[in-house]
């Protein structure tokens, strides 16, 4: 969009952007049109290819600004752009993106989330999800996980803490998918890539999710996304995942066990919906180039939903928790306007 400066900053120096940022009492982000403004307030969050922070724009709206690698930001930035232009629900909206002369890595603006699904589960009393909100987060995710399979990314790195929330006031019940970091463009692969599907590739994504293609150090494709997506869903039904324990670093380890699960027992699946048993074998059958049937799984996940009784309208579980930082990261006083101009507009209805 448009080449960007800072006001208000502080010297140039060989310190990161976030640094820089953490240290400044006012930092403000202006493009060179001087049309838009972003207060940076706070880090919100910070990952291997980015840093996340709460700010506002000239009309003191909530946004999120985050800096990037610049590979990695190209690439987002294509994926943010074509999932606008579709209008898709699970991916957020994108509003500017720009480099800052004095800033190490570009930038772009997005919308405000809340938590991740990984740390509201912690947040939890119960430490888990109830069946009613596991089978409709898993619906929601795997349509997020749909949407970026139709851009013609596969994501790589498919878990929890890489789906937010709406913020409580704006989309309590919306889920999106974030940071594609290490997504893969897989939009010209054919025959010959799958011959070298087999050469040796680096590790990519999380060990506790990644599928066996990535223990085994080869390319990933869209099922491999919806092999991470089950690891997720046993994880959502059981409580946690048969290899929690494991350090990260006995990667082999962790590999023999999901190896261990595609048999099943009723042991390893005593909380989970019978149709999840030999969903894992049903997902190894697909193939490199072929396109996964998601619409299959949305409908085992939505007969089970209605046999079991349960409704749409019902809250989800974080929902029915009175306190909204259960699902928010921002406790910020910045984040009363836009819910006093709501209430405006609600008493003025």
């Amino acid at each position: 969009m448009t080449e960007s400066t800072h006001v208000n900053s502080p010297e140039v120096s060989a310190e990161t952007d976030e640094e820089q940022i953490s240290k400044a009492t006012s930092f403000v982000v202006v493009n060179k049109n001087n049309d838009k403004k972003y207060s940076i307030k706070k880090q919100l969050g910070k990952g291997g290819y980015g840093t996340v922070f709460l700010c506002t724009d000239s009309k003191n709206r909530i946004r999120a600004l985050k800096t990037e690698t610049d590979p990695a930001f190209t690439q987002e930035i294509q994926i943010f752009e074509e999932a606008n232009k579709r209008k898709y629900v699970h991916i957020v909206n994108m509003y500017d993106y720009g480099t800052c002369s004095e800033f190490i890595n570009p930038f772009f603006i997005m919308t405000c989330l809340g938590r991740n699904l990984a740390d509201i589960k912690k947040r939890l009393p119960s430490k888990t999800f109830s069946k009613s909100t596991t089978l409709r987060t898993l619906m929601q995710t795997l349509a997020a996980i749909n949407e970026l399979h139709s851009l013609g990314y596969v994501s790589r790195d498919v878990k929890p803490s890489n789906f937010c929330l709406g913020r409580p006031l704006v989309a309590p019940k919306s889920i999106y998918i974030i940071d594609f970091g290490v997504a893969r463009d897989f939009r010209n692969d054919n025959e010959s890539t799958i011959i070298s599907n087999y050469c040796v590739t680096s590790f990519k994504g999380t060990v506790r999710y990644c599928p066996l293609a990535n223990h085994q150090f080869k390319l990933q494709c869209r099922r491999d996304d919806i092999e991470s997506w089950f690891y997720m869903a046993y994880e959502f039904f059981e409580g946690k995942l048969p290899w929690n324990r494991i350090p990260r670093r006995a990667r082999h380890r962790v590999k023999d066990i999901k190896t261990i699960l595609r048999t099943p027992t009723p042991k390893m699946f005593a909380k989970t919906p019978k149709f999840m048993h030999n969903l894992l074998l049903d997902i190894d059958k697909i193939k490199f180039l072929e396109k996964p049937n998601y619409e299959y799984i949305q409908g085992l996940l939505k007969t089970t939903f209605t046999d079991s009784g349960y409704s749409y309208q019902e809250q989800y579980d974080w929902e029915l928790q009175a306190n909204t930082s259960l699902i928010e990261d921002n406790n910020d006083e910045d984040l009363t306007t836009e819910r006093t101009s709501r209430r405006k507009r609600k008493k003025s209805k």
